[in-house]
């Protein structure tokens, strides 16, 4: 697929994201279906991986080897929909190439500095530095409740915890919809809520109304 989508057209590019997990299924041999509570979790690592990546579970990690040239990279841990404990994912990687979409995540550096200004005009900004990240278990809450997050954005389309932004075990930035009422965009698109999603500098991140620019300073 990488030797593929490096020949064609970006519109004819495929990306395929696989997520592996191992456990017990059930198997309707009638319709040609199977389902249980592995076949969900796979399904959840899988919308994890980057595009054209593979993600696999902790489990996985600890039974299988991978063939020369590869290896496992720590992914954290993620919420998942339906999941009631957090996901400890695995990405498979090349030791000299990125997935098959061909482009690279940047590592956040610095200080993560997010600024914008509301409908009515009003500023909004917060920076986050990458070392208290890295002291405060990687993540950080966003909401309007100040008793339950760790960036306080007091407006009415913010959820009381709206959001979390996470820094990965090779420094790259994740955001994952809590749910919240109102939703999280990227770049115009919303996310779903539990899944989570590559963030890059120049990325605007809308939390309700509240739409802020990400810069690495």
């Amino acid at each position: 697929m990488t030797r593929f989508n490096a020949s064609a057209a970006e519109e004819q590019r495929l990306l395929f994201r696989i997520g592996v997990h191992v456990g017990e299924i059930i198997i309707d041999e009638e319709k040609h279906d199977i389902f249980g509570d592995a076949v969900n979790l796979a399904e959840r690592i899988q919308q994890m991986a980057e595009p054209g990546g593979i993600a696999v579970s902790r489990a996985i990690r600890e039974i299988a080897d991978v063939v020369d040239g590869y290896a496992f990279v720590d992914g954290g841990e993620h919420r998942a929909k339906h999941v009631s404990r957090h996901v400890h994912i695995f990405r498979v990687r090349t030791g000299d190439s990125e997935p098959t979409f061909g482009g690279q995540v940047k590592t956040a550096r610095g200080v993560l500095r997010f600024s914008a200004v509301d409908r009515n005009g009003h500023n909004f900004s917060f920076d986050l530095v990458v070392e208290d990240l890295e002291k405060q278990q990687r993540s950080a809450v966003i909401g309007r409740n100040p008793r339950q997050c760790d960036v306080v954005l007091l407006h009415p389309t913010v959820s009381r915890r709206h959001a979390r932004l996470t820094l990965t075990a090779d420094n790259r930035l994740q955001v994952e919809d809590l749910g919240s009422t109102n939703g999280t965009s990227i770049d115009g698109t919303r996310i779903a809520a539990g899944v989570v999603h590559w963030l890059e500098a120049g990325n605007c991140v809308r939390f309700g109304d509240i739409e802020l620019v990400l810069h690495f300073a």
